[in-house]
């Protein structure tokens, strides 16, 4: 599962956004409470023009993170810029597969 974060982080890089997203995904739904991880989902999915969903996750980062955190100011970085974003209507292919949603119930 970390090859899989930095996976995404390599093709982020690369900015080979669709392939960040598709290597987030999975690594997400393995570990549904990781900041770093909803943090980057989150940005790559708003770059991606799907803003309202990255916001999901974005605050699902925030409350999984505590004030203290090293990424709580970074997550409510990601969260304002994605609620700037959110004023457009997202397109259809911001629905992830069933099979990578992460689980937000604990």
């Amino acid at each position: 599962p970390v090859a899989l974060f930095g996976l995404g982080s390599a093709r982020y890089a690369l900015q080979d956004l669709a392939g960040a997203r598709w290597a987030w995904e999975r690594y997400v739904s393995d570990n549904p409470n990781d900041v770093p991880g909803l943090n980057n989902l989150a940005v790559v999915l708003g770059e991606l023009g799907c803003p309202e969903r990255g916001l999901r996750l974005a605050e699902l980062a925030l409350y999984r993170s505590s004030p203290g955190d090293e990424l709580h100011a970074e997550v409510l970085d990601t969260i304002e810029a994605l609620r700037a974003g959110a004023q457009h209507p997202e397109r259809g292919e911001c629905v992830p597969d069933a099979a990578v949603v992460p689980s937000t119930a604990d």
